[in-house]
């Protein structure tokens, strides 16, 4: 615990480095299925820890202790996938709210996530996938240039995110320090882990990928009604609730050189 405790302080004292000098613009990609496009941002990975920092609440479903990862780099999903993308790729929209097509899709479940991935990977060349929770909370916290906020780009839930149970268009709140939009409030997003009914220890390490999901029957949701960034929550992968979302991940293309 207290490699951890150092670890955070390092952590923070980067973080403050970065704030005095600057910070620099997001990395970006844009992406095009038929004629909806969508954002990827890339996140440098990294050494650095989540869970139930100090700056968190001592919510029931939070891991009871810090966990110390090692991610590496990665893209995510600027926004939520939104209805108009998904159905572009699915041809079918199972949102109840269908009033704006940048509102957040939702009524999905995680089995219907990886069927919309693996469409999406089809139609653009591109192997999309679910994050892993560790990248859904580092990502959320600002990866290397957090500030350590609560929520995800501030201490104050309603700068960042819409927190009154309804869906709206996304993007159309404050950004958190990555160029990522709500992942606090709108909807919750599904992630790859899987967990059992009542929710498992937060797994640490070097990208730690957590249960299979198939096998236990549930998986994990984050950004869980307006909640801090460290809650965490689980759902059975077949139900697709009225809330339930997605955001999307890439992972980063490695370049092999063959040896003569």
């Amino acid at each position: 615990m207290k490699k951890v405790s150092i670890l955070l302080t390092l952590l923070m004292l980067a973080s403050v480095s970065t704030v005095c000098f600057g910070q620099q613009k997001p990395k970006t990609k844009i992406f095009k299925v038929k004629d909806v496009s969508f954002t990827m941002v890339y996140v440098e990975g990294g050494e650095t820890v989540i869970g139930r920092t100090s700056e968190q609440d001592s919510y029931s479903k939070i891991s009871n202790d810090p966990k110390q990862v090692t991610l590496d780099s990665y893209w995510i999903g600027q926004t939520e996938v939104t209805q108009e993308l998904w159905e572009a790729v699915m041809g079918d929209n199972p949102s109840k709210d269908k009033s704006d097509p940048k509102l957040p899709v939702t009524n999905i479940s995680w089995d219907d996530c990886n069927v919309f991935i693996t469409r999406l990977s089809g139609l653009t060349g591109e192997r999309f996938r679910m994050l892993t929770e560790a990248e859904w909370e580092y990502a959320a916290r600002g990866g290397m240039y957090s500030k350590y906020y609560k929520f995800s780009g501030s201490n104050d839930a309603g700068e960042v995110g819409w927190c009154d149970g309804k869906k709206h268009p996304v993007a159309t709140k404050k950004a958190n320090e990555l160029g990522l939009y709500d992942m606090t409030g709108n909807a919750y997003e599904w992630c790859k882990n899987g967990t059992y009914k009542e929710v498992d220890f937060l797994p640490g390490g070097n990208n730690p990928q957590g249960r299979n999901a198939p096998y236990c029957g549930y998986a994990i949701i984050r950004d869980f009604a307006c909640s801090c960034v460290a809650f965490r929550y689980s759902q059975d992968i077949k139900w697709g609730g009225d809330n339930n979302g997605l955001r999307i991940a890439r992972s980063v293309k490695k370049v092999v050189i063959e040896e003569e």
